[in-house]
């Protein structure tokens, strides 16, 4: 009867809860703070101790494990649907729980780099977190998006208003970083991709919605007091993350052809997604383009003495 007892199986820093066997179990007290597991966690779900990269707060963060569910086809913008899970994941929804969110200064990214989010990143470690620090202190502006946003996060209360918020937090810190690095807009587009698709998922999986749009059109008009262009429907969402993709290919310094025709064939099918078939023509006619022009010069090369 009642609530089968549970236990932390740990792999490295983070653990999937599973039923009690002793000959699995760890003492974890020391790497992960002293923090109750959301009753009826499933053991689908790891339980992960994570230090912010941007202010150094240790933390617990809740990761699904992805090994439990799969996505069966994709819309025409590479969009996954056609969601299956196993049994242990019924009732969480894959894409809720991607991001990440730091509890004390707010940073949010996705939970595959927000330990590192600069690993690929040639600069002084330290960096950017001073950088945001500064900026905070000298911009209250950023303090109240950031405070807005993440008012009431948590595991527990993970639904689509919350996953939004968050999805707008990771975009409006990619910006900060990509104004100190001046590169990353790929990174950036992406994020404006998964916010884009989670407003199309609210769509289609919580018709009755109303109540929970009217709250978080609240919060979203809060924070454009400060952000005039923070993103409120899937289309601005899509149109900001064509935007970004075309911004990244104007400053791809040695572009690889097979990548930049990706990217564009990619916008091209964001475009038709958004109803714009004469932008999404042009974007393949510019693929075409370049894609005869790499040919003709491998040709050439190969045709040398």
């Amino acid at each position: 009867g009642g609530m089968p007892q549970l236990a932390l199986v740990v792999f490295g820093e983070c653990g999937y809860i599973g039923p009690l066997d002793h000959s699995t179990e760890h003492d974890v007290s020391q790497s992960i703070p002293d923090k109750e597991v959301p009753s009826g966690l499933s053991e689908g779900i790891a339980k992960c101790s994570v230090t912010c990269p941007m202010c150094g707060n240790r933390h617990v963060q809740y990761r699904l494990n992805p090994q439990l569910y799969w996505f069966t086809d994709m819309d025409i913008d590479l969009k996954p649907t056609g969601f299956h899970c196993r049994k242990s994941l019924e009732g969480y929804y894959p894409r809720l729980y991607e991001l990440w969110h730091c509890p004390q200064c707010h940073f949010t990214a996705h939970n595959r780099v927000f330990p590192d989010p600069l690993k690929h990143v040639y600069i002084e470690k330290g960096l950017m977190a001073r950088r945001l620090a500064e900026f905070k202190k000298s911009n209250p502006g950023m303090v109240r998006i950031t405070e807005t946003l993440a008012e009431g996060m948590s595991f527990e209360n993970t639904n689509f208003p919350q996953a939004i918020r968050q999805s707008l937090l990771e975009i409006y810190y990619q910006r900060l970083i990509i104004d100190v690095l001046n590169q990353g807009h790929d990174q950036l587009a992406r994020g404006f991709l998964r916010l884009a698709w989670l407003f199309r998922d609210w769509k289609e999986m919580q018709p009755d919605r109303a109540e929970e749009e009217r709250r978080l059109n609240g919060v979203l008009d809060l924070v454009s007091q400060d952000w005039p262009d923070c993103p409120r429907s899937e289309n601005e969402a899509l149109d900001a993350a064509c935007k970004c993709f075309s911004l990244a290919l104007e400053r791809s310094k040695s572009p690889d052809p097979v990548e930049s025709c990706g990217m564009m064939a990619h916008m091209a099918r964001i475009r038709v997604k958004m109803g714009d078939l004469d932008a999404a023509r042009q974007l393949l006619g510019e693929c075409q383009r370049s894609i005869v022009t790499e040919v003709e010069t491998i040709s050439r090369a190969m045709t040398e003495d």
